[in-house]
Order: structure tokens, then C-alpha cells, then sequence
């Protein structure tokens, strides 16, 4: 198991996308785990070595992997991820590590698991039935109607909402589960909240007992990468998908296409007739709260409901 100083590396190694692609740096990281080596108390000779043992790397990427893991590179990222840490302490911002104490079981499998989460706020998901209400930031008046049934009827009924604290359907939802709702971020937790008219709204889910979480160090700046990036996270750490609102391209469409990879129950809003046409045999239609609750009890298959 990597230290919690080098899972914070690895959290930088993961921003670098000009000098090496995320995946390359996921792959190392998983190969080395397999073989239960840690890559950072090997030599260069050794390194060499372990890559050639692998036989999953191509010469190019060997060369990359080389050349990250120099020395003087790898010690310079080091002084980083102390002030990271430094930074996190001095701003109340809590670190879970890959695979070490309270690091959420549920996000271990998925595609690229976060090496650290930052975290603001309250996180603790125990003893609710977690849910993600997702959907699009340009609302109609059905959605509005649907997300604001839906919402209002989620924490009597012991439900906890993760939402991406966008327009629209994200921020109708979690203005209505306020003391049971968190926001996955797609920037650091240092840096001005995205879309700026949610900085209120932000602030307020950690006054009632939420929680803003990242996977990304304090100040790195959003992108569309890091916006498609976390709804890996957000679906991860949900039990279940219920899709308000979209269509069929957007970022909702990623948060679907995660749920599916993860096999979570995904349910959608009956009035997205464009999604429903395209992807009905992998979607639940609900019309509100109500046949949400109905159909989530029925232990079914997906497609065997319709």
C-alpha cells in the first residue's frame, strides 16, 4: 500500500495531463499494486525492469513513465504535495487516501479510483440510502415540477442527494435537501466556486451539515475534463441514478453512461421521451416521488420492468 505522501504525488502526477495521460499513471499505479511494489523506492534501473516485466507498456509510455519518475521530477512534486497538505490543514480541508481508513469502499472498483479526496464539510454517508439526482442545467417547467416533487420527498424518506452543484436540475436539488445533500466538484476545493452563482449555495450545504468534495488538489482550476471526470464519483458513490432531466448529449449523458458502467439502478423523469427512446431498456421511467418508491422496492432486473 502507497503512503499517504505518495498517494497525495500520484493526486498531482494525475493533473499533469500535458506531460503524461491520467490513464498511463492509473495503469502504473494498479500494476504496481497487483504486484505489491511501490514504485517510488525503486531505482531507475529497477523501474526499467518492472515496466519491461509488466509487458502492458509501449516504448513510448516507458519512456514517459521514466522520465516522470526522475528524481529531480518526483522531488519537486514531493515539496508540492507537502504544501498541499499544509494548504488542507491551514483551510479545514479533510484528505481520505486510496484504500486507507474511511476511504469510501464503494469508489475502490470504479474507473480510476481517486488517489485522495478533498473534502469540506461533513462527509458521512452512514445510515442513508444514497442518491444522486442529476440532470440538466437548462430546466423546463416539467422539470422544475419533477425535481422539486422529487427533491422535497428524499430526506423524510432518509435519502441523501450528491449533485455536481450545477444550474438547473443539480441546484434545485440541493436547495431542497439541505442537512442531507453534498456536492462533487470538478475543481479544487481552493478555488472560486463554478458556477459563480452557487458560491452561496455551496456555502450553505456545508453550514447544514454537508459536504463539498474533489478529487483534484486545492488549486486546480475547472475544466471540461474534470467536469466529465467526476461524475465517475458522484455515480460511485450512489446507490442509485435518478436522471431528472436531459438530453440526449450533455453532461448528464456522461453521469448515464458511468451509471451504466458501474451497473447502478438508473431511473429518469417520463417526459424525456428523446433519452427514454434511445436507452429504454436500461432506464426506469418514474412520474414522481411516489413510483420512485415503488418500483426502487421491486428487485428486478432493469429491463425486466417494462
Amino acid at each position: 500500500m502507497y503512503s499517504k505522501n505518495e498517494l497525495l504525488i500520484f493526486s498531482i502526477l494525475n493533473t499533469l495531463e500535458q506531460l503524461i495521460n491520467p490513464n498511463l499513471i492509473y495503469k502504473l499505479f494498479k500494476f504496481s499494486l497487483n504486484q505489491n511494489i511501490n514504485i517510488f523506492w525503486l531505482s531507475k534501473e529497477k523501474l526499467k525492469e518492472f515496466l519491461e516485466y509488466t509487458h502492458s507498456f509501449t516504448e513510448e509510455q516507458k519512456e514517459k513513465i521514466l522520465k516522470i519518475f526522475e528524481h529531480t521530477f518526483i522531488s519537486e512534486i514531493k515539496i508540492q504535495a507537502e504544501l498541499i497538505y499544509k494548504t488542507c490543514t491551514e483551510n479545514s480541508i479533510s484528505l481520505l487516501f486510496y484504500a486507507h481508513e474511511n476511504y469510501p469502499k464503494s469508489l475502490l472498483n470504479i474507473k480510476r479510483p481517486p488517489y485522495v479526496l478533498y473534502i469540506k464539510g461533513n462527509f458521512n454517508l452512514k445510515n442513508f440510502n444514497v442518491l444522486a439526482l442529476v440532470g440538466t442545467r437548462n430546466i423546463s417547467e416539467m422539470g422544475i415540477n419533477f425535481t422539486e416533487n422529487f427533491s422535497k420527498n428524499l430526506q423524510k424518506n432518509n435519502y441523501f442527494n450528491i449533485s455536481g452543484l450545477a444550474l438547473g436540475v443539480d441546484s434545485l436539488g440541493h436547495k431542497n435537501t439541505l442537512g442531507a445533500t453534498g456536492a462533487i466538484l470538478a475543481q479544487g476545493l481552493m478555488t472560486e466556486i463554478y458556477p459563480k452563482e452557487n458560491k452561496n449555495l455551496a456555502y450553505e450545504i456545508i453550514k447544514n451539515n454537508g459536504f463539498l468534495l474533489s478529487e483534484l488538489p486545492p488549486y486546480i482550476n475547472i475544466s471540461v475534463n474534470n467536469l466529465i471526470n467526476r461524475n465517475r464519483i458522484q455515480v460511485g458513490l450512489a446507490d442509485i441514478i435518478v436522471i431528472a432531466e436531459t438530453g440526449i448529449k450533455g453532461g448528464t449523458v456522461h453521469t448515464f453512461k458511468f451509471a451504466r458502467e458501474q451497473k447502478k439502478k438508473i431511473f429518469i423523469a417520463d417526459f424525456n421521451k428523446n433519452f427514454i427512446e434511445k436507452y429504454r431498456k436500461e432506464v426506469i421511467i418514474i412520474k414522481n416521488f411516489d413510483e420512485f418508491i415503488k418500483k426502487s422496492s421491486i428487485q428486478l432486473n432493469q429491463g425486466k420492468l417494462f
